[in-house]
């Protein structure tokens, strides 16, 4: 008959995924400091098999409102506990007393703005120019300008252009659009050349 007594200590696991896994993963560092959070949390002597959902949740809650992380951060402190949970299951004779704790992701946006500063635009129009790019230079002020994507530069057409704005339609996110034009437009051989 098996035994179903093995005790992990939340200090094991994280050893033992340390070196079986995270040293050799190029953010494996950050992987054991998020696996440190919980553990000061919950306890480095206290044991895996303890651990349950309410367990968890209140992990999230600590994280958020004493740590005052953002929910991307709370689910990279989840994503190293997941992993420690996932060593100590296959360690045979290990169970969890109160079933396999749940671990919920918080929902995040994962959009990032990125604004960039007059020094950076600078800096990137320069550089095209100097590399006599000149065409390169005037779609990436125009994109700058616009704030629009490569593609709806591309699809864009003459009947599109109205004074100061731009008609952009179909876009990624599927809504039809103006955006304003703050760089001058000219007619070309091939089509819209600047904004």
């Amino acid at each position: 008959m098996p035994d179903n007594n093995t005790r992990i200590t939340v200090r094991q696991a994280i050893e033992n995924v340390s070196n079986m896994d995270w040293i050799r993963q190029k953010n494996g560092v950050l992987s054991i400091k998020n696996a440190e959070v919980f553990a000061k949390f919950y306890g480095f002597e206290n044991h895996l098999n303890d651990l349950a959902t309410e367990d968890v949740r209140t992990f999230k809650h600590h994280c958020r409102t004493e740590l005052s992380y953002k929910n991307g951060t709370i689910n990279r402190k989840l994503a190293s506990l997941s992993k420690l949970c996932t060593w100590a299951r296959g360690v045979k004779g290990f169970q969890f007393v109160w079933g396999l704790p749940l671990i919920e992701y918080e929902t995040e946006n994962n959009k990032r703005d990125f604004v960039v500063s007059e020094e950076l635009e600078n800096k990137l129009l320069m550089t095209a120019r100097l590399n006599y790019r000149d065409d390169e230079a005037d779609l990436w002020e125009c994109l700058i300008e616009t704030g629009c994507r490569v593609s709806e530069l591309i699809n864009l057409t003459w009947s599109q252009v109205d004074d100061k704005f731009l008609h952009l339609i179909d876009t990624k996110n599927n809504q039809d659009t103006d955006k304003q034009a703050d760089c001058y437009t000219r007619k070309g051989e091939k089509g819209v050349q600047e904004c």
